[in-house]
């Protein structure tokens, strides 16, 4: 059995000062923290550990804040609890609830005199559902010392700390601090942290958590409590002072947020997490070349409110100057967007508005809506949430909608999602939907678009009668297309692999699968008018804004020739070198050339690098009999492949299962 680096006492007194922690563990937490260097702590001595921990609970337990702590904690239903955060579906799920009821009972209900009894208790009751839960590389000493070690570095990382301007986003950052500390101290505190978290669901643990902090600290005085003593007992000045070398802190900002509400016209409320002006350079001082993601979370609002970021638009403008590949990623409820900093043009803004730079605000917004009806047929997996940011200064206000490159945006569902048949889609003005290229994992929903809007993610399960049931060799390709809503089949309900697709079929086909925004048709076209069906919406617009394609020598775009497969090449390539498809040229299999077919002679020198490279890329291969056959003409079947694989290499689709 694996020894514990503490002694039962030493365990005892962690878990026991929980009672007082429960409250502050209640603030503002997420399990996707942001990343900042840990501070280190120097308990060499076992003894003086103990002391220490003893004489912090002295200090707090007769405190009657903590009394009506630990007598609210003592009402609290933790098997309901535990069944609200356990991720859903989980392998065990009764022994699951009965092992994260157990932890957090523990947690919650005990003191220095009867946790060593609570503890053999423990360990004889949830020895069998930790191997069970964990697996066999997980036994209930590491989960037990796994907790105590994050309880100790979070005690630690509190001292110090002016409960007279303490932030939730202060007690967030010290715990999640705590955590990375704990798991970077050995493989097996890594092991055991990354199977715990991936046992519950972070927002349901939010609101739990939530509910429990107001229910039995709803003005954080039991908090105060602890964090004074803790103080107290590091004050040189203190005649209990004792010997242990106060830590070092990490450097977030004490205060970076402040929450305030706002009245809408409409007359509901606003609940803004808004960056303070005189904590923007300690912001900037998080940016590192390895941490380049900045957190942002948002309140969870109540029935009939809305949350929103406000942050200072000389952050955008200091940020890029630092790093320019800073993101910004706010975090609400079931869902979060991340805005690269360079898409907010600070002065552009400004001036637009017609106001300095220096006044302008940056608000992001990320809510769930209302349901709107949507075309039929569709079934809807998700919430629906809408993320918006405009550029604010006193009562202007400029909306950015498009963006030069892909936001990332997620959107986390109740359930798992089928990859083969889900996808995030846009919700138009007038119900239809769009699809976004979207990566899926488990129940979370990563969504690459380049505008803002309404979005959820739906599910189909489409088939086609000459295909179906392996009528096809690109059965599975077809089916996860239609299912994404890239691909239609025939109105009488057939797909037609075998017809050949022209080149405005393949051209709408391509700008639907990256969602590009449709673009106002400029006549570029001889042969082409604003009211043609692919242009309808903008579609061969967009594609010839993002230069996928160029025509014609003779000006003419020829919509109804058919598409040969060295002009499919050519497009796909074109597709492959948009900046903000971020296509990774380095897993390219070089290994594979042009020269691989016979007939190289009958390809132009456009023809030759566009086929290599999609040939390296595995979006298509050549002939049985070692030819390209560049001016073939491409089926809906072949084309089919050709763009599944073209979405799977540029990680804009997940494999097909």
């Amino acid at each position: 059995m694996m020894r514990y680096p503490f002694s039962k006492k030493a365990i005892a007194s962690v878990l026991a000062a929980t009672v007082a922690l429960s409250p502050i563990l209640t603030t503002g937490m997420t399990l996707q923290p942001l990343q900042v260097e840990a501070a280190t702590s120097d308990n060499s001595s076992v003894d003086s550990l103990i002391s220490y921990l003893d004489s912090i609970y002295a200090q707090v337990a007769d405190k009657e804040a903590l009394k009506v702590v630990k007598a609210e904690l003592a009402k609290q239903d933790w098997n309901a609890y535990a069944e609200q955060i356990a991720s859903k579906p989980v392998a065990h799920p009764t022994e699951n609830k009965q092992l994260l009821a157990s932890i957090m009972e523990l947690f919650a209900n005990t003191t220095v005199l009867d946790l060593t009894g609570k503890l053999e208790t423990f360990k004889t009751a949830q020895k069998d559902n930790v191997t069970t839960v964990f697996g066999s590389d997980v036994t209930v000493d590491m989960l037990l010392t796994y907790i105590a070690m994050v309880e100790t570095n979070y005690l630690n990382s509190l001292i110090g700390l002016d409960v007279s301007k303490i932030s939730e986003t202060t007690v967030y950052l010290k715990f999640v601090d705590a955590v990375f500390m704990t798991e970077n101290t050995s493989a097996a505190n890594k092991l055991v942290g990354t199977k715990f978290f991936g046992l519950v669901d972070s927002f349901q643990v939010l609101h739990v958590l939530q509910k429990v902090s107001k229910e039995t600290d709803p003005n954080g005085v039991a908090r105060n409590e602890l964090i004074s003593a803790l103080n107290k007992l590091q004050s040189p000045t203190d005649p209990g002072t004792l010997p242990v070398t106060p830590p070092e802190h990490t450097t977030e900002p004490i205060g970076l947020t402040e929450i305030v509400k706002e009245t809408a016209p409409n007359g509901k409320n606003i609940v803004v997490t808004k960056i303070l002006d005189t904590k923007v350079n300690e912001l900037l001082n998080l940016i590192t070349p390895t941490n380049q993601i900045l957190p942002i979370n948002l309140e969870i609002p109540t029935a009939g409110e809305t949350v929103k970021a406000l942050i200072p638009g000389k952050f955008f403008t200091e940020a890029a100057k630092k790093n320019p590949n800073t993101i910004i990623e706010i975090k609400a409820e079931g869902a979060s967007y991340k805005l690269p900093i360079s898409q907010i043009k600070v002065e552009d803004l400004a001036a637009k508005l017609g106001v300095s730079a220096t006044n302008l605000q940056i608000t992001v917004s990320v809510n769930t809506v209302e349901r709107p009806e949507i075309q039929k047929g569709i079934k809807v997996l998700s919430k629906v949430v809408e993320f918006t940011v405009e550029a604010v200064s006193g009562n202007k206000k400029e909306s950015i909608h498009t963006f030069t490159e892909y936001v990332a945006r997620t959107i986390v569902g109740e359930r798992m999602f089928d990859s083969n048949k889900s996808t995030a889609v846009k919700i138009n003005a007038n119900g239809s939907v769009s699809s976004v290229p979207t990566l899926f994992d488990n129940k979370t929903a990563t969504l690459h678009s380049l505008t803002n809007s309404t979005y959820t993610v739906v599910e189909n399960n489409f088939t086609f009668p000459d295909v179906d049931n392996k009528k096809n060799w690109a059965e599975d390709y077809i089916e996860t297309l239609a299912n994404k809503l890239i691909i239609n089949g025939k109105p009488n309900g057939s797909f037609a692999p075998s017809e050949e697709m022209t080149r405005a079929q393949f051209t709408v086909l391509l700008v639907k699968a990256l969602a590009l925004p449709g673009e106002k048709y400029e006549q570029k076209f001889k042969d082409v008018k604003a009211s043609d069906w692919f242009n309808l919406n903008g579609e061969l617009a967009a594609a010839i804004k993002y230069g996928i394609i160029a025509g014609k020598p003779d000006g003419s775009f020829a919509p109804n020739e058919k598409v040969t497969r060295a002009q499919a090449a050519i497009m796909f390539n074109r597709a492959m070198k948009l900046g903000f498809i971020k296509y990774d040229m380095t897993k390219l299999d070089k290994t594979k050339r042009i020269t691989d077919f016979l007939d190289v002679a009958k390809m132009n020198q456009e023809s030759k690098l566009a086929i290599e490279a999609i040939y390296q890329a595995g979006i298509i291969n050549g002939k049985p009999d070692s030819t390209f056959d560049p001016g073939g003409k491409t089926r809906r079947d072949q084309m089919a492949k050709m763009l599944a694989e073209f979405l799977i290499s540029a990680k804009l689709m997940n494999e097909i299962k």
